[in-house]
């Protein structure tokens, strides 16, 4: 009897010691993206730079950040329905708005693909204009219907300028 009364206690007492960081009972955001390599990347460790950022925004703020990679409409779609808390990163909103079909490459995720889909010889014969046809914003969809989506933003917003001294990338979608 006495080995079994040890045997709770000992229990008990292990139950109270906290288990590092991951038992901080500290805050995730869940948001999703769409494949875009090398900036957003479900093959890399980091998930992209653009990822990598992001996540550093949100943890200088004591948030964590899980991506998930959805195709794009599917992954805008997840937020609209709550389902996640955002979305990364979104542009040029005829396309969100399918008003479009196309749109001109970023040659950063131009090249990526060229290599990645048709091989670094594709990559040999073709050229990007030098002068680009368009520059964009990139954003940070949080869900209007989410009462913690400002909070969120605000904090993501405060991280990204803490981090890079960079512009919000955060909007409502």
């Amino acid at each position: 009897m006495k080995s079994y009364r040890r045997l709770f206690l000992f229990s008990l007492l292990l139950s109270l010691i906290p288990l590092g960081p991951a038992a901080a009972n500290q805050e995730t955001i869940r948001i999703t993206t769409g494949q875009w390599p090398p900036y957003l990347d479900e093959n890399r460790t980091d998930g992209g730079f653009l990822a990598q950022i992001i996540r550093e925004a949100f943890a200088s703020q004591d948030i964590d950040v899980e991506f998930s990679f959805f195709p794009w409409s599917r992954a805008l779609a997840l937020v609209k329905s709550r389902e996640y808390q955002a979305s990364a990163v979104w542009s040029f909103r005829k396309l969100l708005l399918e008003r479009i079909d196309l749109f001109p490459m970023d040659p950063i995720v131009g090249e990526a693909m060229l290599v990645e889909q048709l091989g670094p010889e594709a990559r040999e014969s073709l050229e990007f204009h030098p002068r680009p046809l368009r520059s964009a914003l990139y954003h940070l969809p949080f869900s209007r219907e989410d009462p913690e989506a400002g909070r969120l933003k605000r904090a993501f917003d405060r991280g990204l300028a803490k981090t890079t001294g960079k512009r919000p990338l955060s909007g409502d979608y």
